[in-house]
């Protein structure tokens, strides 16, 4: 787990989740759906956390913070562990133990992935929850065993109750009907999946009986606010912006990955069986509305990163031992350097290969989600409670972990200054306060720096 990290979003679903609960518990089922993405899984997570945290009161409001947001982490990490292992279950069955193993390494060491999971935040938990929903009803096709078609349907429906997006799916789960009618020329299947998903969706989200229409209206205008307002495309060259995902891709992947990856698509090309192809399928939709929508974020790459696993098992198990021993020592030493090169924060990864995190702030990839914030606060907190910092940029990510005054303006009381990089950040200013004291950021480049101002 390492020291704490802090990301632009966690604070608002600590505070979502207190709401949600707030409002079931009062019977307001209206309450229970915050003004963005469902986020249910996640703010049970959350939820649970705080009442660990009402049981173990801290000293202070940021020392209670830190103590439910490592716990909501921890639970988040136990939940996402449990989904890997019922992914590399399904995969043994379906591509064979070796495939399995190696998924598994590969997941366990891309440094990005690592420090998403690391987030209390939607990402992991929708892409981990969806692609252990396509894996299940592949091997319910596989075995036609109806406890896995009832499991698949219970993670998509957690899924997409994490983040509408998932819906991204549902074409790919008739694909799948679609082969299997052909096969054995049966059709309830399909019946038993649409019952199954309405049912659950209602289970876990009640206000859609009581008040469909508000439920349905505040999703979806929620999802269109999220894929047509970014202030961060109108800065990216227009002709890379359908190439942006795989540009992401190549900074965020380890090295090895993104060489592994071509190479194993193209030995594999003609050798794919009809697993492989749907695997696939859900990769090409989630690129295609990833694409078209005017959002772009760093993180949703990481819907790809299974995908990719997958490809590279799947070729690599079929190599000479020698070679397959070679490989895996690669990705663990790559692992074990990123993690003493970033450490705490390996969300702030970005190959060397491409050029690191210089490079993606010249060519206006970077993105600070919050990272080093934390590192930064714990810093000052060292400095006393009667401090004053001004955080003109991302003050969320950095005010829950402070013990002093967090400032979004600037006056005579100011005793330091926050400055971060960013897409729009690519270098230090601060005429405020010149005084440097101290820089936050990996091995290879600070990204946060405290500046003096008395």
């Amino acid at each position: 787990m390492g020291t704490d990290i802090s990301n632009s979003d966690a604070a608002r679903w600590h505070r979502r989740s207190v709401a949600y609960f707030r409002s079931l518990f009062q019977g307001d089922l209206k309450g229970t759906l915050p003004a963005y993405h469902p986020g249910i899984p996640l703010m049970w997570i959350g939820g649970a956390a705080e009442a660990v945290g009402k049981a173990f009161p801290a000293t202070t409001s940021a020392d209670a913070y830190v103590f439910v947001h490592t716990v909501s982490k921890v639970l988040l990490i136990f939940i996402l562990l449990f989904l890997l292992i019922i992914q590399m279950g399904a995969l043994s069955i379906l591509f064979g133990p070796g495939v399995s193993l190696w998924y598994g390494l590969i997941i366990s060491a891309e440094p990005y992935m690592v420090g998403i999971n690391r987030w209390f935040h939607l990402s992991s938990l929708e892409i981990f929850l969806g692609f252990t929903s396509i894996l299940l009803i592949l091997l319910w096709k596989k075995t036609t065993k109806s406890y896995l078609l009832l499991f698949s349907v219970l993670f998509f429906v957690l899924s997409f109750l994490t983040k509408t997006t998932s819906l991204i799916l549902a074409p790919v789960f008739f694909v799948v009907f679609f082969q299997d009618y052909l096969k054995r020329k049966i059709f309830t299947d399909i019946f038993k999946f649409v019952f199954f998903t309405v049912t659950l969706t209602v289970l876990f989200m009640p206000v859609l009986v009581f008040n469909p229409e508000f439920a349905v209206n505040k999703l979806f205008s929620g999802i269109d606010s999220a894929i047509s307002e970014d202030v961060r495309t109108g800065m990216l060259p227009p002709g890379i912006i359908p190439f942006f995902y795989i540009i992401i891709l190549g900074f965020k992947l380890s090295p090895i990955s993104v060489i592994l990856f071509p190479i194993a698509i193209w030995c594999l090309r003609r050798k794919l069986n009809f697993e492989a192809k749907i695997v696939l399928l859900m990769s090409a939709l989630y690129y295609l509305a990833l694409s078209f929508s005017v959002q772009k974020i760093d993180r949703y790459s990481l819907v790809f990163i299974p995908t990719i696993a997958l490809f590279i098992s799947m070729w690599v198990s079929n190599l000479k031992k020698n070679v397959r021993i070679l490989i895996a020592v690669s990705y663990l030493v790559a692992l074990a350097y990123n993690v003493w090169a970033y450490y705490p924060v390996l969300s702030a990864y970005y190959s060397p290969l491409f050029g690191g995190t210089s490079q993606a702030l010249k060519m206006g990839f970077y993105d600070n989600s919050g990272e080093y914030f934390a590192q930064a606060a714990g810093y000052l907190n060292t400095k006393g409670t009667s401090i004053h910092t001004f955080v003109p940029d991302n003050i969320e990510s950095f005010s829950v972990f402070f013990k002093g005054e967090s400032q979004t303006v600037f006056d005579e009381k100011t005793n330091y200054i926050l400055r971060s990089l960013d897409t729009d950040r690519k270098y230090f200013e601060s005429p405020l306060c010149s005084t440097l004291e101290k820089s936050f950021g990996s091995k290879e480049y600070k990204v946060v720096n405290v500046y003096l101002c008395r």
